[in-house]
């Protein structure tokens, strides 16, 4: 017959063994989060750098839409697929950090910010963001019965595009 002392020393080794698991695994899920949130701002690098890449091969055409010029039907394409890009990377980096914490942040939120500074210093890129907006919600609210479009305000792409919009507005008016 055991003893006493063997049964309690070894439900103590037991539960020691399961609190160091328990600490082990707390321990890899948040390695795993800090490897997802490094590699989704790598991801996030990588998008950036590709975009100034293309606004550098494309400034002469920037600056043609931001004097106001008139493009050829090729230079406004480029415009629009620039702006898009730079909207969508903005808008996908917010989503991921939402999702990662499980909220809205002022992370995201800096990217909201970031795409209504190059908005707001490049009016050719916002008179085609302007123009892209209004396209995409013509073709969605089509799309979407009634009940849908009183709740797209409150979340996603939506609501994104509206807090750009406040930003942009703001901008207008903390300018002379």
């Amino acid at each position: 017959m055991k003893s006493p002392h063997w049964k309690t020393l070894a439900e103590l080794v037991g539960i020691s063994a399961l609190v160091a698991s328990l600490f082990f695994v707390g321990y890899q899920l948040k390695q795993d989060r800090q490897f997802a949130e490094a590699q989704t701002y790598a991801n996030y690098l990588e998008r950036h750098a590709e975009l100034y890449g293309e606004i550098n091969q494309y400034a002469e055409v920037l600056a043609r839409a931001n004097s106001g010029a008139d493009l050829s039907d090729a230079e406004a394409i480029i415009i629009r697929y620039l702006v898009m890009h730079a909207n969508d990377d903005a808008f996908l980096l917010q989503e991921q950090s939402a999702a990662r914490r499980g909220r809205r942040n002022d992370r995201a939120n800096t990217q909201e910010l970031v795409l209504a500074a190059f908005l707001y210093k490049n009016p050719g890129a916002r008179q085609a963001w302007l123009e892209i907006n209004a396209d995409k919600q013509a073709l969605v609210d089509v799309l979407r019965s009634p009940e849908d479009r009183a709740r797209s305000g409150e979340s996603g792409s939506i609501a994104f595009r509206n807090r750009v919009n406040a930003h942009l507005e703001r901008l207008d008016e903390l300018q002379p």
